[in-house]
């Protein structure tokens, strides 16, 4: 794979090149195209993260992940998914539940490091609804750190100067992307031809995460499972379901 800055400038040109009437769609409607491809992307696979560190505050055990200043910029919060927390840089938590620490640990809420019994160090992460990351034992001493590995929110285009990291599919999946999304805006045939463009950029999607192969809706949607559904099939005298006929 050969990685390539592109800005928008470039990926607008790109796209314009690729319509005949390239003067029907605003610069917004390129930017927004090319955008929804991105966040598309990177809601599918994951594709660009970051490390943020956090300081502990004192005997607290929950975090609100979005106020964290440290994960914020221009006022909003960086993180699409936490991957893997570490205490002090060096030693990974371990993922657990709400539940499970109200089933093993009664009153775990107010455990700490300095507890009778407790660990001298936090051991544990725990999502809390969709916000809130629980500590658990909560550091007593505070001022240690927290390290965060996430899947960050997709890059997002504003300026003609602003530039992003492909790859040579890459480039060519979001530009193929982008226009079925414009050709939303003419309908009809000029629409229907674009949907081999979108079913390709799922399929890229597919090469980068492959347990993407494992949803039945997006199987359907690359056409996977085309031969399965014209494959014979009969109804189950016992359950009336269909059953497929021949080896499973």
């Amino acid at each position: 794979m050969s990685y390539q800055q592109v800005t928008l400038a470039e990926l607008t040109t790109l796209e314009q090149a690729r319509c005949d009437n390239p003067k029907f769609w605003s610069q917004e409607e390129y930017t927004q195209s090319f955008n929804e491809a991105l966040s598309l992307m990177q809601l599918a696979t994951g594709r660009w993260r970051k490390r943020y560190v956090v300081t502990t505050v004192p005997n607290r055990c929950f975090y609100n992940v979005p106020l964290l200043p440290q994960l914020q910029f221009a006022g909003l919060c960086q993180v699409l998914q936490t991957i893997r927390v570490a205490f002090n840089g060096s030693q990974p938590l371990g993922w657990t539940s709400f539940s499970d620490l109200d089933m093993s640990y009664p009153g775990w809420q107010a455990q700490t490091t300095d507890t009778p019994g407790a660990p001298d160090t936090p051991q544990f992460v725990a999502p809390a609804g969709v916000n809130w990351i629980i500590l658990n034992p909560a550091d007593a001493e505070g001022g240690n750190s927290l390290t965060f590995d996430v899947v960050t929110n997709a890059p997002q285009l504003a300026n003609p100067g602003d530039f992003i990291n492909l790859d040579t599919t890459e480039i060519v999946g979001v530009l193929g992307y982008a226009q079925h999304r414009l050709a939303m805006k003419r309908g009809g045939v000029f629409f229907q031809r674009t949907f081999p463009l979108l079913k390709s950029y799922y399929q890229l999607l597919a090469n980068r995460n492959s347990y993407l192969l494992n949803l039945s809706i997006f199987k359907q949607q690359i056409g996977a499972d085309f031969a399965r559904n014209y494959a014979p099939r009969r109804v189950s005298e016992r359950s009336g379901i269909p059953v497929g006929i021949g080896t499973r």
